[in-house]
């Protein structure tokens, strides 16, 4: 199994534990073990960077938008245990911890969706008002992926 992570102005890496994934700025990119495409643009927000913090793919973060207006990050990783709900509080504990977003209030309880019309609702996601500018919303969504 592996998750997808959205983050909407979340966290990062330190760069020197990233390998760059040179694709061109105009072309998707295919993830071989689940068969992700991350797009050269989502939603009108073009992707900024991709990156890999393991060698094989295990651990990839695809920055889109400007961090200075609308941003979001995927992460496609391999989870050490395969738990949606549990990798969904580990991401939210680091929403409210950080201090970047002030104290962000959830604006509902989390809600389980399906990846896909007439799947099982496996995915979580969840949206934030934080209280400290210049952000005006955050959020999260964990979808599990694959075997």
């Amino acid at each position: 199994m592996a998750g997808l992570l959205a983050l909407a102005s979340l966290w990062a890496m330190p760069a020197t534990a990233q390998r760059v994934l040179e694709v061109p700025a105009t072309a998707g990119w295919k993830h071989a073990e689940t068969g992700v495409i991350l797009r050269a643009a989502l939603t009108g927000l073009p992707r900024t960077r991709l990156t890999d913090s393991s060698n094989a793919e295990l651990d990839v973060a695809a920055q889109y938008g400007d961090p200075d207006d609308i941003s979001l990050t995927l992460y496609i990783f391999r989870p050490a245990l395969q738990s949606a709900p549990m990798w969904f509080d580990r991401a939210e504990t680091q929403i409210q911890q950080r201090g970047t977003f002030g104290d962000p209030a959830p604006t509902s309880a989390p809600r389980a969706f399906a990846r896909s019309p007439g799947g099982s609702a496996s995915a979580l996601r969840r949206v934030y008002v934080p209280s400290k500018p210049p952000y005006r919303s955050t959020g999260v969504a964990m979808i599990p992926l694959g075997e």
